[in-house]
């Protein structure tokens, strides 16, 4: 009984997660109401309060839900390219995993951008900035030559600045993907780090 149930919650959630995105295409975050949410969702509102506090909170859990998805492809790329743990492969890979992020995910990615959604874009930031970081402070291998917090706000906000302008130019993704590892690799072959060991 406890495992239908379990599945029952997931297919909820899930649900609501989607209809969101189907939303985002329509207007922005600001203007999608809970009420909004759970008619098009065909869930009640005490279902949704069930698991969220408000429509905030539901973005929170999908945020965090794209950062389990890129971690565990990153470790995936490091398995199949990095096994020696190379700390500018390791970076390389880091850009492969939110890159895959964002178009895996581009239905609603492509939303969260500041000109259409400045909370989604923010909040977006802030989760990969904390990732970022997490990282770099783990990986000393290639270290920044300036504070771990600022090198990786410059990384963030430089590729979530190349998708936006690449995604506004109507860049496709190959294009995207191309631009934004060859800025990548001239950064981290450049002053800004340093190979330790």
């Amino acid at each position: 009984m406890k495992n239908s149930e379990d599945k029952r919650i997931t297919k909820t959630r899930r649900n609501i997660k989607r209809t969101l995105t189907e939303l985002l295409a329509e207007k922005s975050f600001e203007e999608i109401t809970v009420t909004e949410l759970c008619r098009r969702g065909e869930t009640s509102r005490i279902t949704f309060y069930t698991y969220y506090d408000d429509k905030y909170a539901l973005v929170e859990e999908m945020f965090e839900d794209y950062i389990r998805e890129a971690d565990t492809d990153y470790h995936a790329l490091q398995s199949q390219n990095n096994p020696d743990g190379d700390g500018l492969r390791g970076y390389e890979n880091l850009l492969e995993c939110i890159l895959n992020l964002y178009y895996n995910n581009a239905e609603f990615f492509s939303h969260a951008v500041p000109s259409e959604n400045p909370y989604l874009y923010s909040a977006f930031f802030r989760h990969i900035l904390t990732s970022v970081d997490v990282y770099l402070r783990r990986h000393p291998q290639l270290r920044s030559r300036y504070p771990t917090r600022v090198t990786s706000a410059l990384l963030c906000n430089g590729l979530m600045g190349v998708i936006a302008e690449c995604v506004v130019a109507n860049g496709d993704e190959e294009t995207v993907r191309k631009t934004a590892r060859a800025m990548y690799g001239a950064l981290l072959r450049s002053e800004l780090f340093e190979i330790v060991g």
